[in-house]
């Protein structure tokens, strides 16, 4: 059953001073559908108001509610169907009343009350059902043109259908979506994102189709009746500021962002993805022990006890990754940063043959390590440790390519063989135990082709601007391949 507030029936009613009155022209002969839609007429004037919806039946003295809606805001899509499933129990004959008002009971958000007690949604209309499928609307308040009622409700029966063709040309399409962009309620609160139209259509989701609506109700009756102006001129006003706050959000994580990027204290090697220069190991308060300690406690390490009484620095957990990486014959060379790098600032080491890093990320407590074999044909066998969440990351693999598709930076052939396959496998394991997993699967087809082994940081830096380009040019081709 529809449900139904009283309290809220008189409410309405209290506000509404004036009575309907006779439609100039009517009445409208609309489909009886069109009743379930009807609100959206009062609520395109202010979306804080409250629905009420009457209706008498024949040797019935008084109207009596049948439907009431408190706090329509942001939820008119659902709302269509409850409206639908209230105006379904009606019998022809039945006089039906639809009463509009803002009585102040709602809040527009979770931080403010509704902005102004405004009156533009405040309205009236009435009418009778014929049959099963007809209706027509006799009364209004504002007083109403019947030609232009007929209009708004043609426009608002659209949005339960699914007919994307919403505007009249292509020019008022353009000219709806320019109108949403200055629109909190339809993007800044809705969409987030580009909304196009294609032709006079404009497809969105079925549970925006009101927004849509909102925009071609705010340009069609722009010069009345309807008060369109008073919550159009709130809503826009909403949209600047929060444009103003997202740009200095979006700043201020940009600052932050640079803050913690590692700085190249020289450049060591640049290629087209940028400089790579020596950088420090970044010296922070680590603040996010937890990745430190799993790094260690979760292959059982017997160096952290397993209660967990003891939580270890960055300064002492990278101290245990380099006499890991010595105790293998792979000594520190230096620390490695670069514009693609992000905020990683990669602890190279190296043995002659292979090249290994500590990856370190100063902005979201990545801690892992890597060891690289480079093949004769030119492809690559990394064998890297894994988050606890098993999302992989390969020294900034995943942003590096996000840079490399971002600045549309084309893989040169200088080191790297198109197509060449980028073998990479993830194994929760110690250093010793990881280099040994990489030995086996690298076996002896490890000759270095196109550069120097690694055995200083220049060498390092054009090894790993080697790797990162191959892997352009991999994923162009699917022949990276990802084992857990």
């Amino acid at each position: 059953m529809p449900r139904v507030s009283i309290k809220s029936a008189d409410a309405i009613l209290a506000a509404l001073s004036a009575p309907a009155e006779p439609i100039d022209g009517g009445p409208v002969d609309a489909a009886r559908s069109a009743l379930a839609t009807l609100w959206l007429i009062p609520w395109c004037c202010d979306p804080g108001i409250q629905v009420a919806l009457f209706a008498r039946t024949p040797g019935e003295d008084a109207f009596r509610p049948i439907f009431t809606v408190q706090g329509i805001e942001d939820a008119p899509g659902w709302l269509v169907a409850e409206f639908g499933k209230a105006v379904a129990r009606l019998s022809p004959g039945t006089e039906v009343e639809l009463a509009a008002a803002n009585i102040g009971w709602v809040k527009r958000d979770s931080r403010a009350s509704v902005d102004a007690r405004l009156v533009a949604g405040n309205q009236r209309y009435r009418g009778r059902v014929v049959d099963g499928a007809r209706m027509e609307l006799t009364h209004a308040w504002p007083r109403l043109p019947a030609g232009t009622l007929h209009r708004a409700i043609a426009l608002f029966e659209q949005v339960a259908d699914t007919n994307d063709d919403w505007a009249e040309s292509e020019a008022e399409a353009a000219e709806a979506i320019a109108l949403g962009r200055q629109s909190f309620y339809f993007c800044g609160n809705k969409f987030r994102a580009a909304t196009e139209p294609v032709g006079r259509s404009i497809a969105v989701d079925g549970r925006w189709r009101a927004f849509v609506a909102l925009l071609f109700f705010r340009l069609r009756f722009a010069a009345g009746p309807w008060d369109v102006q008073a919550w159009r001129d709130i809503d826009e006003d909403n949209k600047r500021k929060f444009d103003a706050w997202q740009k200095q959000f979006h700043d201020a994580l940009a600052q932050e962002r640079e803050r913690k990027r590692p700085k190249l204290l020289d450049v060591v090697h640049s290629s087209g993805r940028g400089d790579y220069g020596r950088t420090d190991v970044p010296v922070l308060p680590w603040v996010d022990d937890h990745m430190l300690y799993s790094c260690f406690s979760q292959r059982n390490d017997p160096r952290m006890p397993s209660d967990g009484s003891r939580t270890l620095t960055l300064a002492e957990a990278v101290d245990i990754i380099d006499r890991d990486m010595a105790a293998i014959d792979h000594p520190v060379i230096d620390n490695l940063a670069g514009e693609i790098l992000d905020s990683f600032a990669l602890r190279c080491y190296s043995d002659g043959r292979r090249l290994a890093t500590l990856n370190i990320s100063v902005r979201d407590g990545v801690f892992e390590y890597s060891f690289y074999s480079r093949m004769a044909d030119g492809g690559w066998i990394v064998t890297t440790t894994r988050r606890e969440t098993a999302f992989l990351k390969v020294p900034a693999l995943t942003a590096a390519l996000r840079s490399i598709d971002a600045r549309g930076a084309e893989p040169s052939s200088s080191s790297a063989i198109p197509g060449a396959m980028v073998s990479i496998h993830a194994a929760n394991l110690a250093v010793g135990p990881l280099h040994a997993l990489h030995l086996a699967r690298a076996g002896a087809a490890t000759a270095a082709r196109t550069a120097p082994s690694p055995g200083s940081l220049e060498q390092a830096a054009q090894w790993i601007d080697a790797f990162l380009e191959t892997c352009a040019s991999a994923a162009q081709t699917g022949s990276i391949a990802f084992e857990g």
